[in-house]
């Protein structure tokens, strides 16, 4: 994959939209990402020279935490793939009638491209290139409120809804995959995943 990095994209409300969303990840999927970051030698069993962050006896949450704290453009990296690997359960696909040697076409990727972060956020999706794919991921952030019986309060969750439109440039069809999400977050909107894919459809028809 290839990304242009520009850092001074992500901000600080960026970030805690992050971690609101890895706190709601299930525990599998903390575990699966905690495991991606031991890969990159991001987490260690034993602190290091690169001052890694050390696994101890730390929870995944906090290990996840600590990783961006510390390495947070390596760490988001991380993320950044973790976010596309992950099983999208709804979708769809369209035929254009342009092809990738299409000018317009190309001058519209090149630009996304030269304006992306290495991150995506809600402001700035990222374009990754894989063979005859072009990925580009999109962030909406979802808000929902949820009673706790437990404290008897309501409880505001914020989660990041990654999205992708995936170019498969040698068959001139655009993929839209979408993930699940809790029901909470979707607001009572019965229609949410048709719209969310409604919504990117709408965008790439008038960006390209």
């Amino acid at each position: 994959m290839t990304n242009i990095d520009k850092t001074d994209t992500i901000t600080e409300k960026d970030l805690n939209y992050l971690e609101e969303t890895i706190k709601l990840y299930s525990d599998t999927d903390k575990k699966l990402l905690v495991n991606k970051l031991k890969q990159a030698s991001i987490i260690t069993e034993r602190e290091n020279l690169f001052n890694s962050v050390e696994h101890s006896n730390k929870n995944n949450f906090d290990l996840i935490k600590e990783s961006i704290l510390k390495h947070r453009e390596e760490t988001l990296k991380v993320i950044e793939e973790f976010e596309i690997d992950r099983v999208y359960k709804y979708g769809a696909m369209f035929y254009i009638d342009v092809d990738i040697e299409n000018p317009v076409l190309n001058e519209s990727f090149e630009n996304l491209k030269e304006n992306q972060s290495f991150f995506a956020t809600e402001s700035n999706p990222t374009v990754h290139t894989i063979d005859d794919l072009y990925i580009i991921k999109f962030i909406d952030i979802c808000k929902g409120t949820k009673y706790i019986e437990e404290t008897q309060e309501l409880r505001t969750d914020t989660s990041r809804y990654p999205m992708l439109a995936i170019f498969h440039s040698n068959d001139n069809i655009f993929e839209i995959k979408v993930p699940f999400i809790s029901v909470i977050l979707r607001n009572s909107d019965k229609e949410f995943y048709y719209n969310k894919i409604k919504k990117l459809k709408e965008y790439l028809e008038s960006y390209f």
